[in-house]
């Protein structure tokens, strides 16, 4: 894999490293601080300006799975001829940094019989990959976790909670220096969270900018990197002829739903 060298200094923004406890609930540790990349990596994180000492494409897991013998056969056919085991081989990639993994995904336990899901983790476990599902997909599970889990919290669920979930907790979901520099700056200075990310009392600025994240509207996403590479940038991709990929993703249906 190629490494990009540029050295990338994001300065002046809110920053949560998720580099502490799990239920530490402290919002952002740098309410005006700076990341320092080069070479793919993360090189410097802390408050203030970067030090002038501090030295492309999305990094995917893709699923391979079935959904057979589930009660919701007839919604859910199977794809003829399957075998989980040819992307693996054919697509994934467990060195260090990887673009690429690959791991089992059958579909949900409320669409697949218990036997399959034996099935497909006995596969995950003699390839060596990690093993998916869904849950957590009903109306009621989804009003438990509003009520329940914190600003931070929630934060933690698709960073640190994501990336020990791939297993790579040692290369992403954490901003520190030597983990893999995949950043996502997101705006919360705009109007409809500018009074929760930037509140002003009596005693100083008292804002909390991962409260406006998480509990306020989406935010702009304004800069995504991955390796040290802008992906996206103001909300565009950069990295993808989207004109081209509508016509493949097209051609991909077609030949899906002609099978």
């Amino acid at each position: 894999m190629e490494v990009p060298q540029t050295r990338v200094v994001i300065e002046n923004c809110a920053i949560a490293t998720m580099d502490g406890r799990r239920h530490d609930d402290t919002g952002a540790e740098h309410r005006s601080g700076h990341i320092a990349m080069s070479g793919g990596r993360i090189t410097a994180v802390g408050e203030g300006p970067a030090p002038a000492s501090a030295a492309a494409g999305a990094r995917r897991v893709d699923g391979t799975g079935d959904h057979r013998g589930g009660r919701r056969r007839a919604a859910l056919p199977s794809l003829p001829g399957f075998d989980g085991s040819r992307p693996v081989r054919r697509f994934h990639d467990p060195s260090p940094g990887a673009m690429v993994r690959v791991a089992v995904a059958p579909c949900s336990p409320f669409s697949v019989s218990s036997r399959l899901m034996r099935e497909m983790a006995e596969l995950a476990r003699g390839l060596g990959v990690r093993l998916h599902t869904h849950l957590a997909e009903t109306r009621e599970e989804d009003a438990y976790c509003r009520q329940t889990i914190s600003r931070r919290q929630a934060l933690w669920i698709g960073t640190r909670g994501g990336a020990a979930c791939l297993g790579r907790a040692d290369e992403i979901g954490a901003l520190r220096p030597g983990m893999l520099a995949d950043v996502a700056l997101w705006r919360v200075d705009t109007l409809a969270r500018d009074a929760i990310a930037r509140h002003a009392g009596p005693d100083g600025p008292d804002g909390d900018p991962v409260a406006a994240l998480v509990f306020g509207p989406p935010a702009p996403l304004e800069l995504l990197l991955v390796g040290g590479t802008p992906v996206v940038e103001r909300g565009e991709l950069r990295t993808v002829d989207m004109t081209a990929a509508r016509r493949e993703v097209r051609a991909a249906r077609r030949r899906i739903t002609a099978r």
